[in-house]
Formats: C-alpha cells, structure tokens, sequence
C-alpha cells in the first residue's frame, strides 16, 4: 500500500529516499524503452541521456541501504533472488542484455563487506569479476559503489568524476556517460537532508524489486 507521509516524519524516517528511487525508475524506464525501441535520432539520445541518472543513484541508494542493514545476507539474497528472475525474463524475451544491475549489485554488495572486513584492495578482484562475469556496468558499478561506501567529502565527489571521465576515455562508456554526473547534484541535496515541502510517497520495498523484470515485459509489449 502507497501512503503519504508529512515531510517531518519523513526527515526521521529517511523516506526522502523514496524520491531518488522515483527518479532512478523513470530514468532506468526510459533509458531502456529507448535500448530496445528507438533508432538512433534526436529522441533516442535524449532518453539516454536521461537514462544516466539511474545507475550512481542505485547505487547510492544500494549502499546507504547495506550501511543501515541489520541482516546483509537478507539483503544479497534478496537482489539474487530478483535478479535471477529479471535474467530469466531477459532470457525469454530474447533481449540482448549483460547481466542485469540487480545481480551487479548483489556482487557490489560482497565487494564492500569484503573491502570493509579484509582490506580495500578487494576491490581490485571485484573489478574484474565484474568484467569476467559481464555484470551491467562492469567495473564501473563496483568503483562507484566502493566511493560511496569510503570515500567522504570532496575525495568522494572527485574520485566520482574521475571514474565517469576514465570510463569515457579508455572507450568503455560513450561520451553521454559524462551525464550520469548530474546525478550527484540529486544526491548531494540528499546528503544535506533537504526535502520537497508537502508530502512524500512511501512505497512498498517489494515494488522496487518486483519493477524491474515488469519493466522489461512492458518495453517490449510496447
């Protein structure tokens, strides 16, 4: 059940996140709709354009949610779980698709209890298991997410912008990658804690999870 809660509340319960998920989904949404549908023209470059929204907000949103974890193994084999299944519907579609981000994040997601409990060079070894595993942003999925677990402040921010700029310039990412960094202006007013005044949409937790195969079946219906 969808319910509104005064922004007060919200500024307690961190349901500010809510609107990042929003934007990530529409951005995601029409990220893929133009994959799958469009030729190459104006349109098609505008909705990826939009489309590089999403990914550094999920995985934002990935590790605020692995730090305010009380049960992490719940957590991984719930993106396993979903993310098996969204692969299964890519599958029977016959879309042509790397591993999609939900098992990415899953990989993330032991990528920083790793690095948290037995060092930060780690991540070395789950950048090319990224790589080898052809995981939906490969390494540049784990880098990310590995900045916003331990890296803070300006470090943080450079390091996210390096690694957009790097990805870009070895050929990894076309040069519209370089959007994906407006995401940070949307997450930077997240961490100083400002919210839309009025209202905010708390959806279910399963919905997140549950959107992302449908999403797939709906393009393609489309």
């Amino acid at each position: 059940m969808i319910a509104c809660i005064p922004s007060k509340v919200a500024r307690k319960t961190n349901l500010n996140d809510e609107y990042l998920r929003v934007i990530a989904f529409w951005a995601m949404l029409l990220d893929h709709h133009a994959y799958l549908n469009l030729e190459p023209n104006i349109n098609y470059f505008i909705l990826r354009i939009i489309g590089r929204l999403a990914a550094p907000i999920f995985f934002y949103l990935l590790v605020k949610g692995w730090k305010r974890s009380r049960n992490v193994k719940k957590y991984f084999f719930r993106l396993v779980f979903w993310g098996f299944i969204s692969q299964a519907v890519l599958f029977f579609l016959n879309i042509e698709h790397a591993v999609n981000i939900l098992l990415s994040m899953a990989v993330a997601l032991v990528m920083l209890e790793s690095c948290q409990k037995l060092g930060w060079y780690w991540i070395i070894f789950y950048c090319i298991c990224a790589e080898i595993l052809n995981l939906e942003s490969g390494f540049y999925g784990i880098l990310m997410c590995f900045i916003f677990g331990f890296l803070k402040g300006r470090i943080l921010g450079l390091s996210l912008v390096l690694v957009n700029i790097f990805a870009v310039v070895i050929g990894y990412f076309s040069v519209i990658q370089l959007f994906s960094l407006l995401s940070l202006l949307l997450i930077k007013s997240e961490f100083k804690n400002r919210l839309i005044d009025g209202f905010i949409i708390k959806i279910p937790k399963i919905f997140w999870y549950l959107i992302y195969p449908l999403q797939w079946i709906l393009i393609y219906i489309i």
